[in-house]
Order: structure tokens, then C-alpha cells, then sequence
């Protein structure tokens, strides 16, 4: 697996406050004009995978700002079940799953989101999830934005559910930091394949 080399990634003990601030203006700078081309490789092995993979049920995600847009998968795979996540605040931060196609709504994070009162689907019906990260490590640990809604729908999922991290290999180091609560993913998905995390 390809990583970064980029001489101003912070060290492996700098706070996650510092490799956000990192991850954010790596990114910007990588994808100043567009995204496009790697979402575009990335849909191209995320579409190879899930059909060699034998799933049905995939909770994917809608990008913000530059992250790796996935939005055309469900077109492209019509056979399978796509769902999305809605972030709820109240009574704690989580993630709920709903189907793909149900309305949705611009949250206050920026997020275009199921509505409050879709139907939601329990995470055990899941067979895979693509999560987007700002950056994720080579032990498949993963550099959000410090809500902690991932680490928590991780900590639900049934251990059968391929766990998939969504980003270009640009941002993909060594070793990023970790808490107790942080949930590796077994797979990595970027510009150049899907890969196992060993």
C-alpha cells in the first residue's frame, strides 16, 4: 500500500487537534481544482470489490468539501441495497442508517442527510460500510473530525461486515494517533485498488 511522504505530516505522538489541521490543508492543496479524477478511480475498484465480495447491504456516505465523492455507486450497482447516515446529537452523538433513497435534508454540519423521521435500519442488517476519513494509518485506524460518530456505529457492527476506509493515498501514514475508543477497518479503498489492512 502506497503512503504519504509528505515532509510536513506531523509525527505519530503530535495530538489529532495537529494531524487535523494537517489532513484539512493536505487535502485542500491535493484537490485545489477537483477531486473528480481520484473519486472517479476509487468508484472504478470500489464497484470490482463489492461485486467479488458478495455483498448486498452497503451503508455508504454523501462527501462534504473534498472528500472522495461515492454518490454515483448506487447508480453504478442498482442490484445492491445502499444505505446512508444520518448524524443525531440528542440524546447522544450517533449514527442512525436509513435507505439511500430517502429524502434528505443540508445538516448543521453541512451534511446532506436523511431526514429526521426516515425509517431507520438496524446495523446489523449491514454487510459492508464505506467510511470517509480526513486521513487513515497503515493499521487501518482512521482520522475523522473528532465527533466520534464512526467510532461509535463501529463499535455496534457485527465483526462480519467488511469495514472499508475511503481516501486518496495521499493521506494515507504510517501511524496516526489513537484513543481507546478508535476502531481500526479491515480494507482500504483508494486510487489505486481496495486493500487488506495487515
Amino acid at each position: 500500500m502506497l503512503e504519504t511522504m509528505d515532509p510536513f505530516a506531523p509525527l505519530a505522538d503530535t495530538s489529532k487537534l495537529e494531524w487535523r489541521t494537517w489532513a484539512v490543508a493536505r487535502r485542500k492543496t491535493l484537490f485545489s481544482c477537483s477531486s473528480e479524477p481520484v473519486s472517479s478511480a476509487v468508484l472504478r475498484h470500489l464497484h470490482e470489490f463489492l461485486l467479488e465480495q458478495n455483498v448486498r447491504r452497503i451503508l455508504s456516505y454523501r462527501a462534504i468539501g473534498s472528500e472522495i465523492n461515492l454518490g454515483p455507486l448506487p447508480t453504478l450497482l442498482p442490484q445492491l441495497e445502499f444505505y446512508a447516515p444520518r448524524a443525531n446529537l440528542l440524546p447522544q452523538s450517533n449514527l442512525t442508517v436509513h435507505a439511500w433513497n430517502a429524502p434528505t435534508i443540508r445538516s448543521k454540519l453541512g451534511v446532506l442527510e436523511p431526514v429526521t423521521d426516515a425509517p431507520a435500519f438496524e446495523v446489523s442488517t449491514l454487510e459492508c460500510v464505506l467510511l470517509p476519513g480526513l486521513a487513515f494509518d497503515a493499521q487501518g485506524f482512521r482520522l475523522g473530525y473528532g465527533m466520534g460518530f464512526y467510532d461509535r456505529l463501529l463499535e455496534r457492527l457485527p465483526d462480519r461486515v467488511l469495514r472499508v476506509g475511503v481516501c486518496s493515498s495521499e493521506m494515507r501514514v504510517q501511524r496516526l494517533p489513537r484513543e481507546a475508543h478508535d476502531r481500526a477497518v479491515g480494507w482500504q479503498a483508494d486510487e489505486h485498488g481496495v486493500h487488506p489492512v495487515h
